[in-house]
C-alpha cells in the first residue's frame, strides 16, 4: 500500500503542475490574440518580472526552508522560520519600492509621452490648417482662370 499512496502523491503533483502549466499557456495564447502587441508587450514584461520575483523567493526562501529546515529540532526550526519570515518582508519591501520607482517614472514618461503626443497633434493641426489654405488658394485661381477663359470665349465669339 505504501508505493500506492507515493504513487498517488506523484500523480497528483504532476496533475497540479500539468493544470497550473495549461493555464499560464492559455492565458499567455488568449492574451497574445486578443491584445495590441504594445499591451501585449507590456503584459509579458510584468508577467516576466512576476516571474523572476516568485523564482527569486523560491531560490532564496522557500527552497532553503525545505530543505534546511526540514531536520532541525523544534526551537531551531521556529527561530529559522522566523528569519526566513523576516527575509520575505524585507523582499516584500524591496520589490514594493522597485515597482513604485518604475510606476513613477512609467508615470512620468507616460506624461513625457503624452505631452509629445499633444505637441504633434498640434502641429498635424498647423500643417492641415496650412494645406487648406493652399487648396482654397489654388481653387480660387483655378476660378480665376476659368472666368477669364470664359470671358475670352465670349469675346471671341461676338
Amino acid at each position: 500500500m505504501p508505493a500506492l499512496s507515493r504513487h498517488l502523491r506523484v500523480g497528483w503533483a504532476l496533475a497540479d503542475q500539468s493544470v497550473v502549466s495549461l493555464a499560464n499557456f492559455l492565458t499567455i495564447y488568449v492574451f497574445a490574440r486578443h491584445l495590441a502587441p504594445p499591451v501585449f508587450g507590456a503584459f509579458v514584461l510584468g508577467y516576466t518580472g512576476l516571474m523572476l520575483l516568485n523564482n527569486l523567493q523560491n531560490a532564496l526562501l522557500v527552497q532553503p526552508h525545505n530543505v534546511l529546515g526540514a531536520p532541525l529540532p523544534g526551537p531551531r526550526y521556529r527561530r529559522f522560520t522566523g528569519a526566513l519570515v523576516l527575509a520575505q518582508l524585507a523582499l516584500c519591501v524591496s520589490a514594493a519600492a522597485a515597482l513604485a520607482g518604475c510606476g513613477l517614472d512609467a508615470a512620468s514618461s507616460a506624461a513625457t509621452v503624452a505631452s509629445l503626443k499633444k505637441a504633434e497633434l498640434e502641429q498635424g493641426q498647423k500643417d492641415m490648417q496650412h494645406a487648406q489654405q493652399k487648396i482654397d488658394a489654388m481653387q480660387q485661381q483655378l476660378q480665376q482662370n476659368a472666368d477669364r477663359s470664359m470671358q475670352a470665349a465670349d469675346s471671341d465669339g461676338k
